[in-house]
Parts: structure tokens; C-alpha cells; sequence
């Protein structure tokens, strides 16, 4: 009877160890912004929906030109790398931030090196990573879609 009991206890173990496993290695790797949808923000204004090409999202009018690129690099060790790279003006601005991220079921959370955390559920379809999380302090609901 101890060995069966064993057995099955070492048996949710692995279970459990190779679905963490499976989890961590859907998002490793290189990603780019495809998308960001700000939605049910106590102040309307702040709601959007911004859609990125490869990477980038551009807007000029009337002598103003801007342009946000984003990515993030998962990699298998639990760490991430988020670059912004902004040009306004034609100056560039680039800004990396670096931390460790942890998987949970379908919860991500992602802890800079300052020790600020946040987290929410993830999906992995094919080659698209969704992102869903809400700020507490303003009610935003915010979805970060990325693409390998």
C-alpha cells in the first residue's frame, strides 16, 4: 500500500513539474507587440486601442511624428527583458526594463528588478501571446497582445 501511495505521489509531482515545464517553455522566447487595448477606465478618456505593426506604432500630424516600438524576451531561466524604443522628433530614446517572471496555472507575474510586480492571465495560441491584467487604482482592464 506505501508503494502505491508513492507511486501516486510521485506521479502529481512529475504531472505537476512538466506543466510548469510546458507552461514556461510557450513563452520563451523573442516577442513583439501586435496590440494594446485599454478598456473600462474610470476616466473614459484614458480607454484605447492601439494596434502595432511589426513591433512599432507611428502617428504624425501636422509636423508631429512619433513612434513607439515594443518587445519582450522571455527566456528559460525566468527572466524577461521589456524594450521601448521611442523616437519623437527624430530622437531616440530607448528604455529596458529587466526582471524574473514566474508561472502559475495561467497567471503570469512579471517582477522588475525593483521588486515591482504584476500579473494576470495568459494565453499562448500559435505564435500570439495574451496578456490580461487590470490597475486597481484607476479600473483600466488592459490586453497585451504579443507575436513571435
Amino acid at each position: 500500500m506505501k508503494s502505491l501511495k508513492f507511486l501516486l505521489v510521485l506521479s502529481v509531482v512529475l504531472l505537476v513539474s512538466a506543466c510548469k515545464k510546458d507552461s514556461e517553455d510557450l513563452i520563451v522566447g523573442d516577442w513583439k507587440v501586435a496590440s494594446l487595448i485599454i478598456s473600462g477606465c474610470s476616466d473614459p478618456e484614458d480607454n484605447a486601442i492601439i494596434n502595432f505593426t511589426d513591433g512599432c506604432y507611428k502617428e504624425s500630424e501636422e509636423g508631429f511624428e512619433f513612434e513607439v516600438c515594443m518587445s519582450v524576451t522571455f527566456t528559460s531561466d525566468g527572466r524577461y527583458t521589456f524594450t521601448t524604443r521611442m523616437i519623437i522628433f527624430g530622437q531616440t530614446q530607448t528604455e529596458t526594463e529587466t526582471g524574473t517572471y514566474t508561472i502559475k496555472g495561467n497567471i503570469l507575474r512579471l517582477c522588475d528588478t525593483d521588486g515591482d510586480c504584476d500579473e494576470g492571465e495568459f494565453t499562448v495560441t500559435s505564435n500570439t501571446l495574451t496578456f490580461k491584467g487590470e490597475e486597481e487604482d484607476t479600473g483600466c482592464k488592459t490586453e497585451l497582445r504579443l507575436v513571435k
